[in-house]
């Protein structure tokens, strides 16, 4: 039996399971002899491709060519597409074709996408939102052989089931150009590049009108196990465009402000709920595409494994010296006195999980806080402070790439080890602390409490400003506080909880209704935020989980511009 009818044969086989028919009923229903063993192997990989890929959602639609290619030969087909179509091209070859290489052409001769990998399962897609003709062409890379190009029909999730069950890293076409075969190449080269880091398509890429320059905000709902790539592209060689992510709160998550033809971003969410991407165009004019794109965040690594965009209060690139220098002036506004910067320490060279240990001694009636951080080759690290007698560890606070801790002293100096760990990423890590007279809005009674809070305003974001300096905590019987803020319009309020230790608190921002609008727990230390236009009254609810002897706490009343962002400790 001919090579060519043994591809029939197996061809019949698929187009069996869209007829229903018999195979008999085909032109070329013939029994493989035992000397066809090679297009056996063909056969399997058609039908195996018919039963993994043609299942809800997908549809194998026809064989769109079927044959025989020699070395380096190519064949080349016709597909015309409706509006809202969406095709998935798979070819397959028989043993001896080691490689395939599929590419579509728009009938200008401008190719939109290719799938060009070392393989022989060539898969290229591509969504239409306009009726338009492409030229699929296949070649005979490297080997020779039967081949079969299957056209499977899908809506655009199904791109993905395809691309799942042949592997690899098929091309894809959005289709959300409108035909523009520029953009759409652009978009499909985005597309693969992180595909190869675990990022796949969430929900329909959707074209953005903009007009000549303006912006809008769209929704997008998001899961805390998962991490999201946001990427727009423009069409004009003159647009730049720019991509933020706020939060409920209105509080920016994410960015990329460089201004380019193309914008993208990454983040990790803290919790489930809606976000707001807002793209803005400063110039140019004509297409925009937006595209979302979504993967396990234990997959890809988490925060500290991203390398799209900024991410605020999160994942700042911010060395040791840069937030040192913003935190001494932080500092002196919350009324510490003359803080006393020590030399950075010489970098210590960390591996993953590695700890070091630096002495630390805090004169009596002094405080002393300490930072350390790694970026960017450390994305994260953890620092602590181990007093020997009593024998007590304090957990750092975490701000992006730095963590800091601070330690405070009554009568007697207190001696204490820093420990600093990578916990994500390897290499230098530095370390700085700094000493001052403890503040005059501390108590003997509440040195724990000011210890977090020293911490807290250490690390509050650039544009934040103490409204009163901490306040006392009046907590109820039953673990129980409450402060009413009033936020004025166009501002933002944010309103802390300084405890310290391990005592678990949790914080509840409500309106003056009394609906909810933020929640925050943690150990030792809190925060929520609310901006907006208009002004209103709020009040804070406090709860220590462990109620018992009330414990000394501190408020922290922060307020900023509307358009500024922060973080969450």
């Amino acid at each position: 039996m001919t090579a060519r009818a043994a591809i029939f044969l197996s061809l019949a086989s698929v187009l069996g399971c869209r007829s229903q028919g018999s195979v008999s009923t085909l032109p070329f229903a013939v029994a493989a002899s035992a000397s066809d063993s090679r297009d056996e192997v063909l056969r399997a990989r058609v039908d195996e491709l018919r039963a993994t890929v043609a299942t809800g959602g997908v549809r194998l639609d026809r064989v769109l060519s079927r044959g025989f290619l020699a070395p380096h030969g190519q064949v080349t087909s016709v597909v015309d597409l409706a509006a809202g179509e969406c095709v998935s091209l798979v070819a397959v070859g028989s043993a001896a074709i080691r490689d395939l290489d599929a590419h579509l052409y728009d009938p200008s001769g401008d190719l939109v996408v290719e799938d060009v990998e070392v393989d022989a399962h060539p898969t290229v897609q591509l969504c239409a939102t306009a009726p338009r003709r492409i030229y699929h062409t296949l070649e005979a890379f490297d080997g020779q052989g039967a081949y079969a190009v299957l056209l499977f029909k899908s809506d655009r999730a199904g791109l993905d089931a395809v691309a799942h069950s042949m592997g690899g890293h098929p091309g894809s076409a959005t289709g959300a150009a409108g035909g523009d075969a520029a953009l759409e190449r652009r978009v499909g080269s985005f597309r693969d590049g992180i595909a190869r880091r675990g990022f796949q398509g969430y929900g329909d890429p959707r074209p953005v009108d903009l007009g000549d320059v303006g912006g809008m905000v769209l929704p997008l709902l998001v899961n805390p196990d998962r991490c999201y790539t946001v990427a727009a592209f423009a069409d004009d060689e003159a647009s730049t465009l720019s991509l933020r992510v706020l939060d409920g709160d209105l509080d920016e998550v994410a960015s990329d402000l460089l201004g380019g033809r193309d914008a993208a971003l990454q983040f990790c969410p803290g919790a489930e709920g809606p976000v707001a991407v807002r793209v803005e165009r400063r110039s140019g004019r004509g297409a925009v595409v937006l595209h979302a794109f979504s993967a396990d965040a234990a997959g890809v690594g988490g925060e500290g494994a991203l390398w799209l965009g900024v991410r605020r209060g999160m994942g700042d690139q911010q060395t040791v010296r840069e937030m040192s220098a913003a935190m001494s002036g932080r500092l002196s506004a919350a009324q510490v006195v003359a803080p006393q910067m020590g030399a950075v320490a010489t970098p210590l060279p960390l591996q993953p999980g590695e700890v070091r240990a630096q002495a630390m001694a805090v004169p009596a009636g002094h405080c002393a806080l300490a930072l350390a951080g790694g970026a960017p080759r450390v994305a994260r690290v953890h620092l602590e402070a181990v007093e020997e007698g009593p024998a007590r560890v304090s957990t750092g606070l975490q701000r992006g790439t730095i963590s800091a801790v601070a330690r405070c002293a009554a009568a007697v100096t207190l001696n204490a080890s820093l420990r600093v760990m990578a916990e994500r990423g390897s290499g230098p890590v530095e370390m700085q602390s700094m000493v001052f007279a403890t503040p005059v809005w501390s108590s003997p009674t509440a040195l724990e409490a000011t210890s977090a809070a020293l911490a807290m305003i250490g690390l509050a974001d650039v544009g934040l400003r103490l409204v009163v300096p901490p306040q006392a905590v009046a907590w109820s019987t039953g673990g129980f506080a409450t402060l009413t803020v009033d936020r004025a319009a166009g501002r933002c309020a944010r309103v802390g909880l300084a405890v310290g230790g391990d005592d678990a608190i949790t914080l509840t921002l409500r309106d003056g209704n009394g609906a909810v609008l933020a929640v925050d727990e943690g150990f030792g230390a809190a925060a929520v935020r609310r901006c907006g236009t208009s002004a209103e009254r709020l009040s804070v609810e406090a709860r220590r989980t462990t109620p018992g002897a009330a414990a000394a706490a501190l408020w922290l009343r922060w307020e900023l511009d509307g358009g500024a962002s922060g973080a969450s400790h």
